[in-house]
């Protein structure tokens, strides 16, 4: 019991500072969202009205039946930014907050998984903190938090990507069957929704999986070996829920 108590009194100081990385993300996301900054953009009312007409009608502006790529104001956006704001203006109506709620909660969200993932590298929980408290008050990743632009999403599904791709380096002889799965199913979310939201995923997403597995294989390739079965699925999984935008990018607007 003693002991119990002196290793919870010990880490006592971690968990302070967590919950106040935490509460400062939260707070410097959500306070006043609907209306600092004042107004919205363009681009903005473009997601949360026409995002809340696909989710009710299945059809946007155009005509166009869920779209894989919304033609917007005369630009071409990548779809996921559109659902995922559709659904909040749907709940919670066309305004300010409903609109940039789904980028306040991708800047949390992205402020505790790179604190997973730096704790996951390097095992010291005071590096990780610091990590989270560098994301959290970085002026372009805030900004981005708190307007609607798809870069602020795409920064949480590439680093769904990356936690997927260490925990499955992670992986030993005694690693449970569902371990694995989830590791390979983070990377494929990760991978997928990062090539659904923004347009620069498509060239940086598949650029940096060729360039890690190369890496493994010139490096690891007796983990390659063991792994060859989950990374087999994520490619396969990958592939198979991009054909839409795959077909898009060669077929449809999104060329």
């Amino acid at each position: 019991m003693n002991n119990m108590w002196s290793r919870l009194k010990q880490a006592a100081p971690l968990w302070v500072t967590l919950a106040f990385v935490i509460g400062l993300a939260l707070f410097t996301r959500f306070y006043q969202l609907g209306h600092t900054p004042q107004g919205i953009t363009w681009d903005e009312a473009a997601l949360g009205y026409v995002g809340k007409m696909v989710i009710t009608t299945t059809y946007d502006e155009y005509g166009e039946r869920f779209p894989t790529t919304f033609q917007s104001f005369g630009d071409y956006k990548s779809p996921l930014a559109f659902y995922l704001t559709g659904l909040s203006t749907t709940l919670f109506g066309i305004n300010a907050w409903a609109t940039r709620l789904p980028f306040a909660l991708a800047g949390v969200g992205s402020v505790a998984l790179i604190m997973w993932l730096v704790w996951r590298l390097w095992r010291e929980p005071w590096i990780a903190l610091l990590a989270g408290w560098l994301l959290t008050t970085l002026p372009w990743h805030f900004l981005h938090s708190r307007v609607g632009f798809e870069a602020g999403i795409v920064v949480f599904w590439l680093l769904l990507l990356l936690i997927g791709w260490v925990e499955l380096h992670h992986v030993n002889p005694t690693t449970k069957r569902w371990q694995i799965i989830f590791s390979a199913s983070l990377m494929v979310i990760g991978t997928v929704a990062s090539l659904y939201t923004y347009h620069a995923a498509k060239l940086v997403v598949p650029l940096f999986v060729a360039t890690a597995i190369l890496h493994d294989i010139l490096h690891h390739h007796q983990w390659i070996r063991q792994q060859r079965t989950a990374l087999a699925a994520y490619v396969l999984g990958s592939g198979v829920l991009s054909l839409p935008l795959i077909f898009d990018m060669v077929m449809g607007p999104g060329m």
